[in-house]
């Protein structure tokens, strides 16, 4: 049997297909089916759809009006960087990408970028899109002539992928890329430091549900875009492209929002309504850091009220007591130290140690001091192994004798 008589039968048995698969060309109608415009420059032709929100506009339990109230000095405690301290939100630019691949790499394209930004009084929403690998370079020349005219960027995850893979493509395209921003703030890292102990789930749609209120009707798993695009590109099959198209725009309006919302509650908690024990704690924290210790106080002295939890009430507690003896207010801070040794039922170094400085160089009560490093020693020494367990010891062995040597000399 020859190899012609080979192929047949395996033809026959259906175990070689007899056409090869043919990749379809670029649909002419997708980008009136996107409800965008075909945009062609001297590297080629793309996909750019732009819808525009005026500033009643709500997303969630946010307003976009709300947005053009943001404070550069409260960005600035967001992101701890100097470089947003003249930050203005209408030379601000937020941008979100979809790509071919979640790791990133030079093999990654980015192929949905959305920015949005204030003109005038509208927040416009711009989505560079590219129907197949070729018009990448157009898409991103395009995209470098909008990133030129804001100084000033917000992103969620940017630090750690937009920007780096965005980066990569504009060598690879041989384009300058105008990535250099006089500020940066990547929404991520505070939104992690205000809301991860509650939510868990720091993603951006998560924090769209549970903080902004907002719920998706239909969306599209971040996990699951790459493959619908391959899928575009291989079939032409349009329907998730859509889909796509719906979360980006979504993720970025709920970038605005979040901001808004940030801000909002670092500038006045007080005004914010029934704020949850968790984020209290964390708000307490960040003011706490940055040296703004009333806020830091009125979070929590409120967080400690409401504790619902073993570890919420240590936690709180333990950072009040930090606060008043930072401010100099000892006596509340001595109440608070002794609330925790009192009340909560596992063992805490902490306010051990920071009662027996307190008696032994603030009140002068040596034996009040003495008798609490001797609980502190009986309990640490029962305690499970700790690696720095015996240095701990030794200090408070060397602070019993100093206060054994205080009492002989008083």
């Amino acid at each position: 049997m020859n190899l012609s008589d080979r192929l047949q039968n395996l033809e026959s048995l259906g175990l070689l297909k007899s056409q090869k698969r043919v990749k379809p060309g670029k649909d002419p109608f997708l980008a009136e089916y996107l409800g965008g415009k075909i945009i062609a420059n001297l590297s080629g032709e793309y996909v750019l759809l732009e819808k525009s929100f005026g500033q009643s506009h709500r997303h969630g339990n946010v307003c976009l009006s709300d947005l053009s109230g943001v404070n550069c000095q409260t960005v600035c405690y967001l992101s701890a960087a100097q470089g947003l301290s003249n930050f203005n939100i209408t030379e601000t630019i937020f941008l979100d990408t979809e790509t071919t691949g979640l790791a990133g790499g030079s093999g990654t394209y980015p192929f949905l970028v959305g920015v949005g930004f204030y003109d005038s009084d509208r927040f416009v929403l711009k989505q560079f899109f590219m129907r197949d690998y070729g018009e990448e370079k157009a898409l991103l020349s395009d995209l470098a002539g909008l990133l030129k005219s804001f100084p000033y960027l917000v992103t969620y995850n940017g630090k750690g992928y937009d920007l780096p893979l965005l980066r990569t493509r504009f060598i690879l395209n041989r384009i300058k890329a105008p990535l250099d921003f006089a500020g940066h703030l990547d929404l991520l890292f505070p939104a992690r430091r205000i809301w991860k102990q509650r939510v868990k789930d720091c993603s951006l749609s998560n924090l769209e549900n549970k903080i902004l209120g907002m719920e998706r009707a239909i969306d599209i798993p971040s996990y699951l875009i790459p493959q619908a695009y391959f899928d575009y590109l291989q079939s032409g099959e349009k329907e998730k492209i859509g889909l796509i198209l719906e979360h980006n725009a979504s993720d970025i309006i709920s970038l605005a929002a979040l901001l808004s919302h940030l801000c909002q509650i670092l500038e006045s908690p007080e005004k914010m309504e029934k704020l949850p024990v968790e984020d209290l704690l964390s708000l307490g924290k960040q003011f706490f850091y940055f040296g703004q210790f009333k806020k830091a106080g009125w979070c929590l002295e409120k967080s400690a009220v409401k504790s619902p939890t073993a570890e919420l009430f240590r936690d709180t507690h333990l950072l009040l007591g930090r606060l008043y003896k930072r401010i100099g207010e000892w006596q509340k801070a001595e109440r608070v130290w002794t609330k925790v040794l009192e009340e909560y039922s596992s063992f805490c170094l902490e306010p051990y140690l920071e009662l027996a400085k307190f008696y032994e160089h603030r009140a002068k009560e040596y034996q009040k001091a003495l008798g609490l490093v001797e609980r502190a020693i009986d309990n640490l020494g029962a305690s499970i192994s700790l690696p720095d367990q015996y240095g701990r010891l030794e200090d408070l062995y060397y602070r019993k004798k100093r206060l054994l040597r205080k009492m002989e000399r008083a």
